[in-house]
Parts: structure tokens; sequence; C-alpha cells
């Protein structure tokens, strides 16, 4: 299950590429990462899935994590490589994702994925031991277009946020690229959930020159990413991603900062 790990991220030293410039949004129309993330959250929507009670390998029929990367066209696995998950839920339920050789079985269940993350950490270089559970993202390419950062850093927030049972739902981070988007989250957030989300609202109109738009920047050998991301149990805030570039490893950081603070209310 997805490990946030929060470390501060350097004064960004020269702006490389924006993003935010190479995708211009028509007022009141979503920009095109709102659509990607529109997009993942309906990949998880389309079956059942697992039941409250369940601890084994990815079903047929249920979602397919390779299906990410028809969304987010600039990431790719490397080569003969698939990316798959266990799924562990007693009443607390969600999914472990992790990389096999595409011929490769399956992984039976979360003790096997367990001792597969403890093997990596024991072999992993020098301080990477940390973000093990995080490691399938280090056999995730990036086509080294700006873009390629921004999705990057969506599949990090979004990868492992599908099928979640009781209390992993406080894992509901909603990317937004633009207002379009922002109210698309609220509206999920009012009709799925019955959120009087109107304090949201209220306080971004006082962010005035708010750009939801997501940004790349780059740094002395990483790369950081801007997005915008609402959830439930915390309100609306400003991201920051740090991926470390030019290795066989992307190690994500990440610095939240709270813009429009949200409690549904709603406690599992």
């Amino acid at each position: 299950m997805r490990l946030n790990f929060l470390s501060s991220i350097i004064a960004i030293i020269g702006v490389a590429a924006l993003v935010a410039c190479t995708s211009r949004v028509a007022p009141g129309s979503p920009h095109p990462v709102d659509d990607q993330v529109t997009a993942i959250f309906r990949l998880s929507r389309t079956d059942t899935g697992p039941g409250d009670t369940y601890d084994g390998p990815r079903q047929p029929g249920w979602l397919d994590p390779m299906n990410f990367f028809t969304v987010l066209t600039h990431l790719a696995m490397r080569e003969d490589e698939v990316l798959d998950y266990v799924y562990y839920a007693v009443l607390d339920g969600g999914p472990a994702l992790y990389v096999r050789p595409r011929r490769a079985a399956p992984l039976p269940g979360i003790e096997a994925y367990r001792n597969l993350q403890a093997a990596w950490s024991d072999t992993c270089p020098p301080g990477l031991g940390a973000v093990s559970e995080n490691a399938w993202l280090s056999h995730v390419a990036l086509d080294g277009a700006p873009e390629s950062y921004v999705e990057f850093a969506l599949l990090y927030v979004l990868g492992e946020q599908f099928y979640l049972g009781w209390h992993l739902n406080y894992d509901d981070e909603y990317p937004v690229a633009s207002r379009a988007g922002l109210d698309r989250a609220l509206a999920l957030a009012d009709t799925t959930w019955n959120c009087d989300v109107k304090s949201v609202r209220r306080g971004v109109e006082r962010l005035e020159s708010a750009d939801f738009r997501p940004t790349v920047t780059h740094e002395d050998g990483s790369v950081v990413v801007t997005l915008w991301i609402f959830s439930k149990w915390g309100g609306l805030s400003r991201d920051r991603i740090g991926i470390l570039d030019g290795s066989s490893a992307h190690v994500v950081t990440r610095v939240s900062e709270t813009m429009v603070p949200y409690d549904c209310g709603i406690m599992f």
C-alpha cells in the first residue's frame, strides 16, 4: 500500500519547462490532465472488484494496472516487465502494486509481496530503503517530455487508489488542473459521499490568482512537479512532488501546502 513520505525539496534553481505554458485551456474548460485523472478513475469503476475479505492475486476482470499506460501515454514499463498487484482485505482493503517479469507467475498473496519488498530493501542502494513500498515506480520509464513528469506524479498519487475498503478510503486524493477539474472533484464528493463542499468553493474564490495548471521545473539532477490536489479529509492543497531523474530509480519526495482546509466529517 502506498507510503507517503514527506521531505524538503531543494529551492528551485531554474525553469526548464512549464507544462502550464504548453497546454492552453479556454476559461471554464478542463485541462488535459483533468481528463487523464477522470480516465484513470473510470478504469477502476468498470467492475465489482474484490470483496471485504481477500488475500490473493489480481483476478480476471479486475482492473489491470497496465491499462494506466493507455491514459498516461508518455510512460511505459521496462521491456518484458508488467505492473501487477496483490489485494489484501480484512474490512480495510487495498491493492499493493509490484513489478514482475512478463512470463513470471503472479504473486500469490500479501506475504509473498512483503517478502519481495524486504528483498528489495536489502539490495537497494544506500538511502533508498525508505521508499521500498514504492519500488515499482523505479521500473516506469519516462519519455523525457515535460508531460511525462506530470504523468509520473499522477501515477504516484493515483497508482494504488482503487478498490479501497473501509479506513483506506481516507486515501482519496484527486488531482485537479483547472477550475473545471476542481468542480468535477467537488461534484464527486457531493454526489458520492453527500459532502457539503460550499466552504471549499468559497475558499477557492478567495484564491483569486490561483493557476491550477501543473508545472514542471528542473533542478540539479531532479525534477519538481507541482500539482493541486483535493481530498475530502484535508481540502485543497498544492503539492510539490520531486523526482530524482537520470538513474535506474525515480525516487519521489513530496511537500504539501494546504490552500483551502476542509474535512467532510465522515469517520470510519
